[in-house]
């Protein structure tokens, strides 16, 4: 595309590259730079363009506006029936954390911002119903109920990607597999050099949850499991691929309402 930067899509591919409305995709930049885009917004008269189709699995797409919208605010619409956030993720429409890729790693995101573009799982194919709102005071809810840990693989050359996993106890969870409570691996980014965290469950593969959704991967980046007590041990198969990263690797880990010993 420049002199300087090339942009690809969620498969990778950069040649006779079209950029759509609402599709997602990766910018690398040889050295820091202002690319400027030029077109017409979206407004009150042509919300409707603001409606992205999603496919089955993993979709790489951009957020349409150019104001701040909650996620927690999109619509869901599943053959012309329409469902707010928390029920689509309730009833297992779609995974409840939104990702972004941010330098080296991917982050969740609670709200989309101008020009983000983030990665959507969802069980079957939906169209999301995206439209601005006033500001909110609001920020995202910590369950108390509940004891989360993440766990990150950062490579230390400071230039290859990296990975993190969540792994977590909750009152009323679930230890069978529950869409949206365990949420699939994230897909790999398009780049050479990284590292591909996982949380193994090959014996959920071929197991539906209560909504009929199917493992169709061994591979999880976040699994949920019922707190019965302090006294039970719990032990979770954490593996990683790692691809093309030269030195060393730093794990490091941060807790959610920590439990005490």
């Amino acid at each position: 595309f420049g002199n300087d930067w090339i942009v690809f899509n969620g498969q990778g591919l950069y040649q006779n590259l079209e950029l759509d409305l609402g599709i997602g995709y990766y910018l690398a930049l040889s050295h820091n730079s202002t690319l400027s885009i030029d077109g017409d917004p979206i407004t009150s008269d042509n919300l409707e363009l603001a409606d992205i189709e999603l496919s089955k699995g993993w979709n790489l797409i951009s957020h349409p506006l150019t104001s701040i919208v909650d996620k927690e605010t999109l619509i869901i619409i599943d053959d012309g029936q329409e469902y707010v956030w928390d029920d689509a993720v309730y009833w297992g429409l779609i995974s409840p954390t939104l990702y972004s890729w941010s330098n080296d790693s991917y982050q969740s995101l609670n709200e989309l911002t101008p020009w983000s573009g983030f990665w959507v799982h969802t069980s079957r194919n939906l169209t999301v119903q995206i439209r601005p709102h006033l500001p909110s005071d609001g920020s995202a809810r910590v369950e108390d109920n509940m004891w989360s840990m993440n766990l990150s693989a950062t490579p230390t050359d400071g230039l290859s990607g990296g990975d993190f996993v969540q792994i977590g106890l909750k009152d009323g969870a679930n230890d069978g597999f529950t869409y949206g409570e365990d949420e699939f691996d994230h897909p790999n980014p398009i780049r050479s050099d990284f590292i591909d965290l996982h949380i193994d469950r090959y014996d959920w593969v071929g197991d539906s949850d209560s909504h009929g959704i199917m493992v169709e991967s061994p591979y999880f980046a976040q699994e949920v499991r019922s707190y019965a007590g302090s006294d039970d041990v719990q032990i979770w198969n954490i593996s990683a691929d790692v691809y093309n990263v030269p030195g060393d690797i730093r794990l490091s880990w941060d807790m959610i309402n920590d439990i005490d010993a």
